[in-house]
């Protein structure tokens, strides 16, 4: 078991089967978020940023670059009383990868996040002052990191050098 790593009074902890997430409680509260469209509601938006926005999410969260011949496919949003959770499906022929934004209404709200991986060491890739978790999952990739009341995923069929450049093009310009 690795040790934990408080990031955004987030733990982070690894064995060799699974990887998790526990946001420690605070009174802190998410205020850039908007309140969350109720659950049945169908709203179609044209691409991640845009739902991103509509949920008051600004700034450095999401890539701006991933591999060319990758098309979004499918876009989700689903609400619950206290979550947002936004993703999105890219594809390329047989390969593809998603990109998942759960948005938390308060830390207190925030339930552990857990991730299946295989026996490789998980990789800690530091980027605009954020932890990235990079893994592996059989033959996927998964980078998973906490930004404030973010908990935010890329997973699929994508490379780690891959994983890399995305996470370097979300803090870039």
């Amino acid at each position: 078991q690795a040790a934990g790593i408080d990031v955004f009074g987030a733990i982070a902890h690894w064995t060799a089967e699974t990887f998790n997430f526990e946001i420690e409680n605070s009174s802190e509260e998410n205020g850039n978020n908007q309140p969350p469209v109720a659950a049945s509601a169908n709203v179609d938006y044209p691409n991640l940023t845009d739902a991103l926005l509509a949920y008051g999410i600004k700034g450095q969260v999401i890539p701006t670059w991933w591999p060319e011949e990758f098309e979004l496919a499918e876009l989700k949003v689903s609400s619950q009383k206290e979550i947002t959770t936004i993703h999105s499906l890219y594809q390329n022929g047989t390969r593809s990868f998603a990109i998942t934004i759960r948005l938390y209404a308060s830390s207190e709200s925030a339930a552990a996040s857990t991730y299946e991986k295989d026996i490789k060491d998980v990789v800690q890739y530091e980027k605009g002052g954020i932890t990235h978790y990079i893994m592996s999952n059989i033959d996927d990739t998964r980078v998973s990191w906490i930004n404030n009341l973010l908990v935010c995923s890329i997973a699929g069929d994508i490379t780690e050098q891959e994983a890399k450049e995305m996470i370097d093009s979300i803090y870039e310009g």
